[in-house]
C-alpha cells in the first residue's frame, strides 16, 4: 500500500478525516476507523481495495450505497452517512461505526440464550421488512453481517450483494454470498424473494442458538457435498435448551421450498414474538418503516400491509370474506376412519435418484418426485408415530426416499431397501431383513460435544452406519426417522 500524506493532521488518502487506522480487511474492501474532522464524529470508512477494480467489484459498492441510501435510518440497519471517491477514483462509504458482530458471541462453538437470539431475530426481521418494502433484498444475511452498535443493538450490514428492484434481473455468481447460510434457491439459481432473506435469518439464528451452522462443513468435505446437503438434507434438531416451538419455527423458515416458509419478514417476526409471549420473555419491539409514513411503527399488528416491491412475488391479498358462489353438492365419499392427531415434525427429505446427474434432478427431488397429476393413493395403513422428544414423526408423512450423508459416506432409504455406501463399498439391505437400529455413543452421552452413530441390526448381522455420524441429538433424530421408514415399509409390505 502506498504511503499516505498527512496535511494538518488529516489523512492524505481520506481528506477530511484524521486518526485513521485499519480495523478490517477482506478480498473486496478494507475498513478503517476514523474521525471526521468537521463534525468530530467517529465513523467507519469502507474502501475498495484496488485501483483497477473489476466492474463487478465496483457494482457491489454501488449496489450497497444505493441500498443503504434507500433505507433511511432504521435503528437496526447500519447507517450510511455519505460516499466519496479517493484521488485515485476508488469509492468510499462513510458508515456508522460498530463495535463488533453478533458472530463474536458464538466463537468456539458457544451458543447464546434463546431469549437473546429471538430478540435479535425480531429486530433484524424489522430491518429486512423495511428493506423489502423499499424494494431491496439482502441475500447475504449471516451472523457476520449483523453488527453490534455502540449501544448494543444489532444492525444489519453489508448490502454488497443486495438486489434492487431496478436491477431485479441481475444474476450473481455462486461465491457472491456465503454458502453455509444461502437459501436453496440461491444455490440453484432460481427466483429469489423475501422468503430468501427469511431463510437466511433463520439459518443465522440457528447458528446463534447452537454455536454452529445447520449445514456446517465437515473436515475434508468438498463444497459440492456441502451444497448437496443444503439442497436435500433436513435441518438437524436443536438441543434441549431451545424451546420446541422455536425449533419448529426455524425448521419451517428453513424449508427447501420457499412457498412453505413465512412469506414476509413481518410474518416471521410475529412467529418469534409469539414465542416470546408463550415463554414469558420480554417483548421485543418490531420496528418497520411504513411506506406511507417516514415514522416507524411498533408491532406487526399495527403495520400496514401494502404489496411488496419484490420480483416473483404474489401480491398481498386482504383477508375479506369470500363471495358465496353456488356449487353443486359434492359426491359422497366413502367413510374413512380418521387418523389420530399427530404433531408432525417438518421433514425436507429428498427423493433422490440413484445417481444424481444435474441440479434439476435435485430440485425435482426436493418436491418428493411427485407430479401434480398423480392418481389418488389408496387409504394408508394406520401406524403409530415415532417420537423425538416431544415431536412425533408420522411414518406415512415421510417422502418416498431419503439420503443421509456424512463426508463421503451415505445412507439411502426408500420403501424397499437401504443402500449403504462407505468409501468404495456399497451394500443393499432389504427392509425385510432389518430388525431394529441401535445408537452407539462415543464418550459420555451427557457431554454436549459427545458424538455417535447408528448400528443396523439384521436377522444375522450388525452393520455400522457411518453416514449417521453426528452429535447425540442428531443421531437420535436420525434413529427416529429411520425407524419410521422401517415401520412404514413393514406396514405396506403386510398390506
Amino acid at each position: 500500500m502506498a504511503l499516505r500524506r498527512r496535511v494538518n493532521g488529516e489523512d492524505g488518502l481520506f481528506p477530511g478525516f484524521r486518526d485513521v487506522r485499519e480495523i478490517g480487511y477482506g478480498s473486496l474492501a478494507t475498513v478503517y476507523r476514523a474521525k471526521e474532522t468537521s463534525t468530530g464524529r467517529t465513523v467507519a470508512l469502507k474502501l475498495l481495495n484496488v485501483r483497477d477494480a473489476s466492474p463487478r467489484a465496483v457494482e457491489s459498492f454501488e449496489r450497497e450505497s444505493r441500498a443503504l441510501g434507500a433505507l433511511g435510518a432504521h435503528p437496526n440497519i447500519v447507517t450510511l452517512y455519505r460516499t466519496f471517491r479517493t484521488e485515485d477514483g476508488r469509492p468510499v462509504l462513510v458508515l456508522e461505526l460498530c463495535v463488533g458482530a453478533v458472530s463474536d458471541k458464538v466463537k468456539d462453538g458457544e451458543a447464546i440464550p434463546a431469549a437473546e437470539a429471538v430478540s435479535i431475530g425480531i429486530k433484524i426481521a424489522g430491518a429486512l421488512e423495511t428493506a423489502h418494502r423499499g424494494g431491496v433484498l439482502h441475500r447475504d444475511v449471516k451472523p457476520q453481517n449483523v453488527l453490534t452498535t455502540e449501544f448494543g443493538e444489532p444492525a444489519l450490514a453489508d448490502f454488497g450483494v443486495a438486489m434492487l428492484q431496478t436491477s431485479s434481473q441481475t444474476s450473481t455468481g455462486l461465491f457472491d454470498f456465503t454458502t453455509l447460510h444461502a437459501a436453496p434457491e440461491l444455490l440453484e439459481g432460481t427466483a429469489t424473494s423475501a422468503a430468501t432473506d427469511v431463510y437466511e435469518l433463520a439459518s443465522s439464528l440457528y447458528q446463534l442458538l447452537s454455536g454452529r451452522s445447520a449445514f456446517r462443513a465437515f473436515e475434508g468435505e468438498s463444497p459440492a457435498s456441502i451444497i448437496l446437503r443444503i439442497l436435500r438434507d433436513p435441518v438437524p434438531p436443536l438441543g434441549p435448551n431451545v424451546p420446541l416451538a422455536l425449533s419448529s419455527v426455524l425448521a419451517r423458515a428453513m424449508s427447501k421450498i420457499p412457498a412453505e416458509r413465512p412469506q414476509t419478514a413481518a410474518e416471521f417476526a410475529e412467529q418469534l414474538r409469539e414465542i416470546e409471549r408463550a415463554q414469558g420473555w420480554n417483548q421485543t419491539p418490531f420496528l418497520v418503516r411504513s411506506e406511507r409514513s417516514p415514522v416507524p411503527v411498533r408491532g406487526s399488528e399495527t403495520v400496514p400491509a401494502p404489496p411488496l416491491l419484490l420480483p416473483q412475488r404474489t401480491p398481498v391479498v386482504e383477508k375479506t370474506a369470500p363471495a358465496v358462489v353456488p356449487t353443486p353438492p359434492p359426491e359422497p365419499e366413502p367413510a374413512v376412519e380418521p387418523e389420530p392427531a399427530v404433531e408432525r415434525m417438518p421433514t425436507y427429505i429428498a427423493n433422490v435418484a440413484e445417481e444424481e446427474s444435474s441440479e434439476r434432478t435435485i430440485l425435482q427431488a426436493a418436491h418428493g418426485g411427485r407430479s401434480p397429476a398423480s392418481s389418488p393413493t389408496p387409504p394408508r395403513p394406520a401406524i403409530a408415530p415415532v417420537f423425538v422428544g416431544d415431536i412425533a414423526i408420522d411414518p406415512m408423512s415421510l417422502r418416498p426416499s431419503m439420503t443421509l450423508r456424512a463426508g463421503l459416506d451415505s445412507l439411502k432409504v426408500d420403501g424397499e431397501q437401504l443402500v449403504i455406501r462407505s468409501g468404495m463399498s456399497r451394500e443393499r439391505v432389504p427392509w425385510s431383513d432389518v430388525t431394529h437400529f441401535e445408537t452407539y455413543t462415543e464418550g459420555d452421552p451427557t457431554d454436549v460435544d459427545a458424538r455417535g452413530y447408528l448400528i443396523l441390526r439384521t436377522h444375522h448381522d450388525a452393520i455400522d452406519l457411518p453416514a449417521t455420524r453426528g452429535s447425540v441429538t442428531e443421531v437420535e433424530h436420525a434413529h427416529a426417522v429411520l425407524e419410521a421408514y422401517r415401520l412404514r415399509a413393514n406396514a405396506l409390505a403386510n398390506g
